[in-house]
């Protein structure tokens, strides 16, 4: 199991807030809950691990007051996939630069905390096989 290290505004951007536990997504959820709450958009987050920021893949997570997704990119890009039918995009923040998210991906937030358990648990690597993370292609 590897620390987390996460980046969603401009404090974070120079100190990460770490995550090494179950307990320390949950408080990472709420932060950005909380931000969803109170902001015009929901955040947007960069999570890497803390060890090896450039080496296993990174997620990019949004979470809203309700909702949330996770992308993994890479060739093909892996992402949470909610409703295929939605359409249309949402707009995420990350440290000020707006990000347009398509509706289909936005799934309920304890599926973005399961993905993000398999990513702390699993040193970074999301399996493959992980039911809630999927090619976007």
């Amino acid at each position: 199991m590897a620390t987390l290290s996460a980046t969603y505004d401009r404090a974070t951007g120079d100190n990460p807030m770490p995550i090494a536990t179950h307990d320390d997504i949950d408080t990472f959820l709420t932060r950005l809950g909380a931000l969803a709450a109170t902001g015009p958009v929901p955040p947007l987050a960069e999570v890497v691990v803390a060890e090896d920021p450039y080496g296993p893949p990174y997620l990019y997570v949004g979470v809203g007051i309700d909702v949330g997704w996770v992308r993994e990119p890479g060739e093909p890009d892996r992402w949470t996939i909610g409703s295929p039918d939605d359409t249309g995009t949402v707009l995420y923040d990350y440290v000020g630069h707006g990000e347009d998210i398509p509706a289909k991906h936005l799934v309920p937030l304890d599926t973005v905390r399961a993905v993000l358990i398999a990513y702390l648990t699993h040193s970074g690597n999301v399996p493959s096989d992980d039911p809630h993370l999927r090619s976007a292609n």
